[in-house]
């Protein structure tokens, strides 16, 4: 591991979050990432701000509403002007700061979304200035992670889902939302190998929420399968999610996906796996039953193609057993039936 992805994830105080963030792509590139090298930064409280007169607060006060009047009323040269000038007026740091925020959330509210760039400028400066509370960096780091996202800026985006994971007092939920916005943008980036690694970490993580494991894991398996394009790869790792407690629509969501990998993405195509996938779909009684009749629909369409008579017909009886129960709803039950007549011409 290089110093400096060393150096962003070393407890050393919140400035560091800056740096790591901006050096952090090339250190990922050169070794894999993993939730586990992220330590958390000392939490830093408010501190007692130095006192300003009553006549400093006062024009200070005047002068942002005077800013935000402009920007309210549609005159944003003259606001973004007179924001520059309240922020380079400042030598309080307190004043300083204030001002500086409200010019990056001026930025941040431009209804064009042209002034993002400027955005991000802005919330860089203030996420470089020293001791600030874990609050503001917290919210500074959302807001420039809400740009990324919006520009599709994915790199960055996981970029800043790893430096928000450092800070404390993250709740589960919010920890799971991160980890799983980190891995969704790592695969955005072009770096699916890497979102694959981070996902079966996830999966791996008996603390980790079930439902963050099962659909990371399923991400994953889907990366694996068609931008890999390593289907067994996708296969054994759907077999590893069925092993974890998982809830009935988790559990038949990944049934399904392991019945798509075998029917249609490994080759040459096992017939005997396709049918024991879709058998576990439709013999299974917390399956849906639209689950059920697809999972059907997939199996006789998979061995329609066959040439030999007998294996054509080998998923009828399963079908017309399905169709008997009376429990599809009706357009999947029409359109099963429709495949079925199709299978039964072929077969004279």
């Amino acid at each position: 591991m290089s110093k400096f992805h060393t150096t962003f994830f070393r407890p050393r105080g919140l400035r560091h979050l800056v740096l790591g963030v901006t050096v952090l792509g090339a250190c990922l590139s050169l070794a894999a990432p993993s939730f586990k090298d992220i330590q958390q930064q000392p939490l830093v409280t408010e501190a007692p701000a130095a006192a300003v007169d009553a006549e400093t607060r006062q024009a200070f006060n005047d002068a942002l509403a005077a800013c935000r009047d402009l920007a309210r009323g549609g005159q944003a040269a003259e606001a973004d002007t007179a924001f520059q000038a309240l922020v380079q007026a400042q030598t309080d740091e307190a004043l300083r700061v204030q001002a500086l925020e409200a010019y990056a959330l001026f930025l941040y509210n431009d209804s064009a979304r042209a002034r993002d760039a400027d955005a991000l400028d802005a919330f860089g400066r203030l996420l470089a200035i020293p001791g600030r509370p874990t609050t503001q960096v917290k919210s500074w780091l959302g807001l420039k992670q809400a740009i990324h996202i919006r520009q599709q800026q994915h790199a960055e985006t996981f970029e800043t889902s790893l430096a928000l994971l450092a800070l404390p007092g993250l709740g589960a939920t919010e920890t799971a939302s991160l980890k799983r916005q980190a891995v969704q943008a790592l695969a955005a980036s072009g770096r699916a190998a890497d979102a694959v690694a981070l996902a079966r970490e996830v999966v791996q993580d008996a603390d980790a929420p079930i439902d963050l494991r099962s659909t990371l894991g399923r991400s994953a398996a889907g990366w694996l399968q068609r931008t890999l394009e390593q289907p067994e790869e996708a296969e054994a790792l759907l077999d590893d999610l069925l092993r974890l407690p998982l809830d009935a629509s988790q559990r038949t969501a990944v049934r399904y996906d392991l019945l798509q990998v075998v029917a249609r993405a490994i080759k040459p195509r096992n017939l005997d796996a396709v049918e024991a996938r879709a058998l576990a779909l439709i013999d299974d009684p917390e399956a849906t039953a639209w689950l059920r009749g697809r999972a059907a629909g997939d199996l006789l369409g998979t061995f329609y193609g066959e040439r030999a008579a007998e294996q054509k017909a080998r998923p009828v009886p399963v079908v017309e057993r399905l169709l008997a129960q009376g429990v599809l709803p009706i357009a999947e039950e029409v359109r099963l039936r429709e495949n079925l007549q199709r299978t039964l011409r072929a077969l004279g």
